[in-house]
């Protein structure tokens, strides 16, 4: 028996449509360049109303596209991290840096986008799972003693640099092994 697919109420098929339309011109334009005009223009709508009417400003859009495309890569490196060992600290971060890159190389321009919208708004790159494992590791002695705190920042700078260059995953081998000499007991 064939179950037939989950339909999404038009309304969110609309937010959808531009929400893709916004990540893509956001990639190709940046910030500045991104104009309800120019959405309305890759989404193939008739009238910047249409994003109006599901979105109350440019500020609601750019919040809702760094959302989504931070689920996406969440999700991405949740598949690669989750099955490992909890215990395998050293592995769980080397599966996290190339998961990272993965979804960089898969999605640039989710990530050219939610760049441009981290450099031009106020939405904040966040990700809390390096501190929490760095911290974790270090409490089982998996890793050395560092502030796990900057260590973060310095790892999350490396991905966000490296995830914005022509080769993501090619660099992703260098970057893990930098990191493991980091974090090496």
């Amino acid at each position: 028996m064939r179950v037939p697919a989950r339909r999404l109420p038009v309304s969110e098929a609309r937010r959808a449509q531009i929400t893709s339309a916004t990540i893509t011109v956001l990639a190709r334009r940046g910030y500045a360049g991104t104009s309800f005009e120019a959405i309305c223009r890759q989404a193939g709508l008739s009238s910047k109303r249409l994003i109006s009417y599901h979105f109350a400003d440019k500020e609601e859009l750019m919040a809702t596209v760094a959302r989504v495309v931070r689920e996406e890569e969440a999700a991405f490196v949740r598949r690669a991290v989750g099955c490992l060992d909890e215990r395998d600290f050293g592995g769980r971060l080397a599966a996290y840096i190339r998961a990272r890159l993965d979804f960089a190389a898969a999605r640039p321009e989710h990530v050219r986008a939610l760049w441009q919208i981290v450099c031009n708004t106020r939405e904040a790159a966040s990700d809390g799972f390096p501190a929490g494992l760095f911290a974790e590791g270090q409490r089982e002695r998996a890793f050395c003693t560092f502030d796990a705190g900057v260590m973060s920042i310095a790892l999350r700078a490396s991905i966000e640099a490296l995830a914005l260059s022509d080769d993501p995953e090619g660099s992703a081998d260098e970057l893990v092994r930098l990191f493991e000499r980091a974090t090496r007991p």
